[in-house]
């Protein structure tokens, strides 16, 4: 057996591959929001399912800030030189990041 023969079905397992991971990339969404919307359909009370929701959120968004100042703090104090600037200097590469959105 020639190693041509080994190795050609690989590219056609790549294709298959390639394809089921982008309808798979496409319609995710789709399946998360009918299960979303499913969970939420089910619940008894919605007023007490959105307060715990908001909650949720609210808890988040204070750990993100308390993150972001403790990491702000741990630089100053490592390198004693301002944060914003750093910062600053990262800005392009979280817009570059976020809007490409790179697979």
């Amino acid at each position: 057996m020639k190693l041509v023969q080994i190795l050609s079905p690989i590219p056609k397992f790549n294709v298959l591959k390639s394809v089921l991971l982008e309808s798979s990339y496409r319609y995710s969404p789709i399946g998360i929001l009918s299960l979303v919307c499913a969970k939420v359909l089910a619940v008894d009370d919605p007023i007490e399912f959105f307060s715990m929701l908001a909650m949720l959120i609210v808890t988040l968004m204070t750990a993100l800030a308390a993150h972001t100042v403790a990491l702000t703090v741990i630089y100053f104090l490592i390198t004693r030189k301002n944060p914003l600037v750093f910062f600053e200097g990262i800005v392009q590469a979280l817009i570059t990041a976020f809007a490409t959105q790179s697979r």
